[in-house]
Formats: structure tokens, C-alpha cells, sequence
């Protein structure tokens, strides 16, 4: 379509249109780079759905370090008083009780909401001490 035989106000409410649109394509975006189940597949070292020419430990390294740079985006309650192994259990055990629909979400949102949770039930436990 070439703009000189267009009327501006037909070009105007195409470019509305566009700029009404944009807040649902970038809600698309932010579904996140990684989902749970994608991360728990990660973390066994699976690779049937890991990104072409993925080794097994390759797989178990890239969730080391996901989960390793969620831990040090905040101060959570077991910051240097628990090995990162034991992290990365916890995670996957909460991981693992998750439904399928909820596994379909980012990753990142629920490895947060499992530290929250750890952090949690880790506050009570010395409260009744």
C-alpha cells in the first residue's frame, strides 16, 4: 500500500490500532525463557527437549547456574547457610508437587515462590524452638 494514494485518517487509525495491540504482544513476552517443567527436566539432566547438542551435564550445569543466579538476585533466609545442592533439592521436590498447569509457568516466579515458602516454614520452625 503506498501512502500517498492512502488518506491520512485510514493511516491514522492503522497506527492506533498498532499502538493498541502492542500491550497484549509484549504481555505475550514476559511468559519467560524457561518454564518449571523445563527446569526440572534441566536439573535431571534430560535432554529430549534441551536446545540442539545439549549434553546431560551440560543440562545439569545450565540449572546449577539458573538457580544459582535466582539465589544471588536476593538475600533469602538460607544465604550462605545452605550448600547449593540442598537448594536446588528443596527446589525440585517443590517443583515436583506442582501441577501441570502451574510447571507451564516461568520458572524464575516459581523458584521464588519456593524460596518464599522455604524461608517461610524456615522462620516458624526456630520461632517454636
Amino acid at each position: 500500500m503506498n501512502k500517498s494514494k492512502c488518506s491520512p485518517g485510514l493511516w491514522n487509525i492503522l497506527i492506533f490500532s498498532f499502538i493498541l495491540l502492542l500491550p497484549f504482544q509484549a504481555k505475550a513476552d514476559r511468559i519467560g525463557l524457561i518454564s518449571g517443567q523445563a527446569l526440572i527436566e534441566a536439573i535431571q539432566g534430560g535432554i529430549d527437549n534441551a536446545p540442539a547438542g545439549r549434553t546431560r551435564l551440560q543440562q545439569q550445569t545450565f540449572a546449577d547456574g539458573y538457580i544459582a543466579a535466582l539465589m544471588d538476585n536476593r538475600e533469602w533466609c538460607f544465604t550462605g547457610k545452605m550448600l547449593p545442592h540442598e537448594i536446588k533439592n528443596d527446589l525440585f521436590e517443590y517443583l515436583q508437587s506442582l501441577d501441570a498447569e502451574k510447571l507451564s509457568f516461568n520458572a524464575a516466579g516459581l523458584s521464588y515462590d519456593a524460596f518464599t515458602r522455604f524461608c517461610s516454614k524456615h522462620k516458624t520452625r526456630h520461632k517454636t524452638k
